[in-house]
């Protein structure tokens, strides 16, 4: 009887672990970058500011499960280059700045000492879903923000560490 009471008692714990909501640690490598997580239900939101609009961070899941959707809303005035690193790949996106805001996206995986690179269309299972969100969607934003939706495999495949870069503009 005492070995049943155990194993409905640890069934018990890790049905609650998995129902728990996700908890992350974010590091970012400038003090003046300022990332936050809000998590409502299956969906969790980390919003990302930049002073200088180039930066990066490194996110870890530390609790719960990945959530069903993950967004980062990138807070910048404009989006040339997003990188999202994970295991031994890397998502790169852009949105120009002129012209029909097109989005470019491209999947590069380490092939030795760089990476083998392939073009994204929608659809595809590594394509993020980008939109503006601002009442005035003019390049460079004045206000909102470029809201990213990371692809559902992460959840799939349990990722639970990835590192992020981006630029508003390139810089000469």
């Amino acid at each position: 009887m005492l070995l049943v009471f155990l194993a409905l008692v640890g069934l018990g714990a890790c049905s609650s672990s998995r129902n728990r909501p996700p908890a992350f640690n974010i590091v970012t490598p400038k003090s003046s970058d300022r990332l936050t997580v809000a998590v409502t239900g299956a969906e969790a939101a980390l919003d990302i500011f930049s002073e200088t609009g180039i930066g990066g961070a490194e996110v870890r899941l530390t609790a719960g499960s990945f959530p069903e959707k993950m967004l980062l809303r990138l807070h910048l005035k404009g989006l040339e280059e997003l990188r999202v690193s994970y295991r031994d790949q890397t998502l790169l996106a852009s949105v120009s700045s002129s012209g029909e805001r097109e989005i470019r996206q491209s999947r590069g995986v380490a092939r030795g000492d760089s990476l083998e690179w392939e073009i994204l269309k929608p659809g595809s299972r590594y394509w993020m879903e980008i939109r503006i969100v601002s009442g005035d969607s003019r390049i460079p934003l004045t206000e909102g923000y470029f809201e990213v939706q990371l692809p559902r495999f992460f959840r799939e495949d349990k990722i639970s560490r990835f590192s992020l870069r981006w630029i508003d503009f390139y810089r000469d």
